[in-house]
């Protein structure tokens, strides 16, 4: 029975062996694009204002007019950094890739098709990267290589792409 623990590879996750430009942090629980060092300085530039304006100004204004100033002065940050937080560090809806079946490696497979959606015709993409056809909506990132759900851009100062949100 050790032998047989011995001999058995370790099986990797799914973050450990993933195929895109993304960067995987606490354990596969956090997901950003590979910029995520911009997420950082955004909240960086988020931070350093509010600490400056709790330092020095917040105080005063307390005394002056009312202390719910000061209160709200650290909720809404608060409140900024978390959505900053949640947005750069959550899946922005990734469909995972697909091995190429035989048609796509003879090189008969389409570019394109029509599908009924709710009664209506769409056409459908072949991506040749994640090897599929892509649902309306969805589109290749090129910064992050892979195809988003409900792609709407990738944001520079978030760090990545911003998709599906559930």
């Amino acid at each position: 029975m050790a032998k047989r623990a011995q001999q058995e590879p370790k099986r990797l996750r799914v973050y450990e062996q993933w195929q895109g430009n993304e960067r995987f942090f606490c354990w596969g629980c956090c997901v950003t694009g590979p910029s995520w060092k911009s997420g950082m300085g955004s909240l960086l530039l988020l931070i350093a204002p509010t600490v400056v304006f709790l330092v020095f100004v917040a105080p005063y204004m307390a005394r002056a007019l009312n202390p719910v100033v000061l209160v709200i002065s650290c909720i809404l940050p608060v409140f900024c950094v978390t959505m900053l937080l949640m947005t750069s560090c959550r899946d922005p809806g990734i469909l995972p890739r697909q091995e190429p079946d035989e048609e796509w490696l003879q090189g008969r497979k389409a570019r394109a098709k029509d599908v009924m959606v709710n009664g209506q015709r769409v056409t459908v993409r072949y991506n040749d990267t994640c090897h599929f056809y892509q649902p309306p909506r969805a589109h290749h990132c090129s910064v992050n290589d892979n195809c988003i759900e409900r792609f709407d851009h990738h944001c520079p100062w978030v760090g990545t792409t911003i998709g599906k949100v559930w």
